[in-house]
């Protein structure tokens, strides 16, 4: 029997240096818990804040920086031969200055957006307090934190 392979794009637009494969283990890591999660090719895309911004305000008609915005594909998305699971936009800034004011490293800090992106793709969401603390439960146990 055939492997499920998870691909993935990973575009660094910023200065930051930051290896690809940091983004594989974390995968893998979701994967152990939502299987739904193999066999997919996933964006990752790191941005810097003014691109977050726009991102932002288009798509959410929000004004400022977020740490992450996730854009789920479904099959009736127009991706003839793929099967496209989502984009992940991280900003980087972003992320650096929160992890600085909650005094978190910031691999940390993330590993722990970045897990947060991917259950916006499985469909997870933060809307109540009960929501929230359903994510934030699933992140730390894919964590082991």
């Amino acid at each position: 029997m055939k492997s499920k392979k998870t691909e993935f794009l990973f575009v660094n637009k910023t200065k930051k240096d930051i290896a690809g494969v940091v983004f594989l283990e974390l995968i893998k890591k979701t994967q152990k818990e939502f299987p739904k999660l193999k066999n997919k090719k996933i964006s990752i895309i790191l941005i810097n804040g003014q691109e977050m911004e726009l991102i932002n305000k288009k798509y959410r008609q929000e004004k400022g920086q977020t740490d992450t915005i996730t854009f789920a594909f479904n099959e009736t998305d127009n991706f003839p031969g793929e099967n496209i699971f989502g984009e992940v936009f991280l900003c980087i800034p972003y992320i650096q200055k929160k992890a600085k004011e909650t005094k978190k490293d910031f691999s940390s800090e993330l590993s722990y957006i970045f897990i947060h992106s991917l259950l916006h793709l499985l469909g997870f969401d933060h809307q109540t307090k009960a929501q929230e603390k359903l994510m934030d439960q699933k992140i730390k146990k894919i964590l082991n934190i």
